[in-house]
């Protein structure tokens, strides 16, 4: 393509009818020229592309590229990885040789869905796991265009690590060191996750600084722990009891891992708070072309992030918060107890979120032992105080949870506490159809006695 419009000849030599007609493989006149593009709209990302070589005279590359060749849309589009470099002669510009562009030369390789899906997952997953995810859906371009599938998905953040309203900036990691050490503690918390969220045979979808999305239930991520079933569909092992395993994996770092004592001193104490949820997903490849994430998108994710949220109110440091759904499937094998019933906006009705205490009969160290076994202890009293507190029986719930306080120091019971005497001063009084359930999106409606 030059400066006055021409394309190479190779697409016009089919005619039929006068009319000139782009070649599969060809490029396609048509679809490239700038008076169909105002009318059509195809292929404007590699149309630009061809604008901004030949205006500044700079090399471009493009890893992958939906290009349409059909003037009409009836075929699907190629996949294709291209580069565009100028097409320069050498002129006396006022005594000075100068580089002048007179065009641009594109070179296009095709490339096909397996190569694409490759070039998503490659940092994620294996051949042999990408190979068999393809088996299990059909296709390289039905995994890219979308599925519903059962997974478990696991949301971590850092606390402290931004600065957030409520929070002194003294303590925002972010504010108080140089761009460099932040850069490098991402870097190191980044494959802590990566790496464990793996081993138990997950693989992590999407990265939003110190917040990371991890999916478990993929076929071909298969576990590496000891003991664990090699089947690439993991048909002997739920993915909800392989999330449950990367969340306590990680909380058990906070003792022994390099990052939290190198990174945490004085005033800032960053620590990682976790979600639990399991729920049918879209999984498919989101993104534009050339920086496309395989994610899971829908209602699911928000419940997830709206746990995660619920994590940072009622959580102590390095808690998990669970939903029913994970909740069920891995009782079997790790110790919850109920935290409260909740409202989210992305919700219809109510939900009761758990506290992931332990692994049944693990105690790998004597923190964590001493923290699991008050836990586990103060789990009955604590369920007393919720039977009281959703019986609206205020005084007796406020001083059960006291109890509970007093003896474990956990933020639930404090917040529960804090809940009920507020309700007492206020004679709050729901109704006999309450549910026991609180919004944490506004504040839940209530009737005040006069």
């Amino acid at each position: 393509a030059t400066d006055d419009g021409d394309v190479g000849s190779e697409a016009n030599d089919d005619k039929s009818d006068g009319q000139k007609k782009p070649r599969r493989g060809s490029v396609g006149v048509l679809d490239l020229r700038e008076r169909e593009h105002k009318t059509k709209r195809r292929n404007d990302r590699l149309l630009n592309d061809i604008k901004s070589v030949f205006e500044e005279g700079l090399t471009l590359n493009l890893q992958d590229y939906r290009l349409q060749v059909s003037p009409d849309d009836s075929d699907e589009p190629i996949i294709v990885r291209y580069m565009i470099r100028p097409l320069q002669r050498q002129v006396l510009d006022g005594g000075k040789l100068t580089n002048q562009t007179q065009g641009v030369v594109i070179s296009l390789e095709e490339r096909s869905q397996e190569d694409l899906l490759s070039s998503v997952l490659e940092r994620r997953m294996t051949r042999t796991a990408r190979e068999t995810l393809i088996q299990s859906v059909g296709s390289a371009h039905s995994v890219l265009a979308g599925t519903e599938q059962k997974v478990s998905l696991m949301m971590i953040d850092v606390m402290n690590f931004n600065y957030t309203e409520g929070i002194n900036p003294k303590v925002a990691f972010t504010a108080v060191n140089p761009p460099q050490e932040t850069i490098r503690f991402l870097h190191e918390y980044h494959e802590l996750v990566e790496s464990t969220s793996r081993f138990e045979g997950g693989m992590v979808s999407s990265v939003d600084g110190a917040a990371c999305t991890c999916l478990f239930g993929l076929p071909g991520m298969v576990p590496t722990f000891e003991g664990a079933p090699r089947s690439p569909t993991n048909e002997n092992v739920s993915h909800e009891e392989l999330s449950c395993r990367a969340a306590v994996a990680l909380r058990n770092t906070q003792d022994r891992h390099r990052i939290w004592k190198n990174y945490t001193a004085g005033d800032i104490q960053m620590y990682p708070v976790m979600s639990l949820h399991t729920s049918n997903v879209i999984l498919g490849g989101v993104g534009e072309e050339g920086q496309m994430e395989y994610s899971a998108i829908g209602n699911s994710r928000l419940i997830a992030q709206a746990l995660l949220n619920a994590a940072q109110l009622y959580g102590d440091p390095w808690t998990i918060m669970a939903s029913k759904e994970t909740y069920s499937e891995a009782l079997e094998f790790f110790e919850f107890r109920e935290i409260d019933k909740v409202r989210f906006r992305c919700c219809h009705e109510s939900i009761p979120i758990y506290e992931l205490i332990a692994s049944r009969g693990t105690r790998k160290n004597s923190s964590q032992n001493s923290r699991t076994s008050k836990l586990v202890e103060t789990r009955r009293m604590y369920q007393e105080g919720l039977d009281l507190y959703r019986s609206q029986r205020w005084h007796r719930a406020c001083e059960m949870f006291q109890r509970v306080h007093e003896r474990a120091h956990d933020r639930p019971s404090l917040t529960m506490m804090q809940r009920c005497e507020r309700y007492e001063k206020e004679n709050t009084e729901f109704g006999p159809f309450w549910d026991g359930s609180f919004s944490l999106d506004p504040i839940p409606v209530s009737v005040t006695k006069s």
